[in-house]
């Protein structure tokens, strides 16, 4: 069986407040709480995924990570969206640039079940290159199966409601597909 390594995106500093971008909702803050209900979900399945630290800063996690994973892994970085335009909105994923054939399978899956939960816009599948940042630390360090997931729009009013009237059964059908992909691709 793979292993299913699950990350919030953002950290939380010291003050408590949270790294990454805000809007109608906290960035850290909610990839936190999804990674926490998605993890729960999963042992309840039987599935025990491995979770990073609340405050680590990248650096730590990307190195933590490193030392850890195996190729057939899979690496699961939960994000939110931000825009200086209102209207942007929808779900994304993001793969590394050179992806591998799983990596595609494991973002249609996560993608079609995000969208469909939520009732969201699907934005596709993307390469970092696509992103506003060009590059991503974490999909490129550790040898895994990388997945970034950009969840919705915190800064769309319309997305932050469908989130927050789904977000119980995001984390569900989430850690439905984990724990099926820790066993199904080889």
């Amino acid at each position: 069986m793979r292993k299913i390594y699950l990350i919030a995106g953002h950290n939380l500093t010291k003050s408590g407040f949270g790294t990454g971008a805000n809007g109608f909702l906290n960035e850290a803050v909610e990839a936190i709480h999804l990674r926490d209900e998605i993890s729960r979900e999963m042992e309840r399945l039987g599935v025990t995924p491995i979770r990073d630290c609340n405050t680590d800063s990248l650096n730590s996690v990307i190195s933590w990570l490193r030392s850890k994973v195996c190729k057939k892994d899979i690496l699961v970085d939960i994000h939110f969206n931000a825009s200086a335009s209102a209207s942007a909105n929808g779900t994304e994923v993001v793969l590394p640039n050179y992806y591998n054939a799983e990596e595609r399978i494991i973002a249609e899956k996560l993608l079609s079940t995000i969208t469909d939960t939520m009732g969201t816009k699907s934005r596709g599948i993307k390469t970092e290159k696509d992103t506003a940042v060009g590059t991503i630390g974490i999909l490129n360090k550790p040898d895994c199966n990388n997945i970034l997931l950009e969840i919705c729009f915190i800064t769309n009013q319309q997305d932050v409601s469908l989130y927050r009237q789904s977000s119980s059964f995001l984390a569900i059908n989430i850690a439905n597909i984990l724990v099926q992909l820790s066993t199904d691709l080889k």
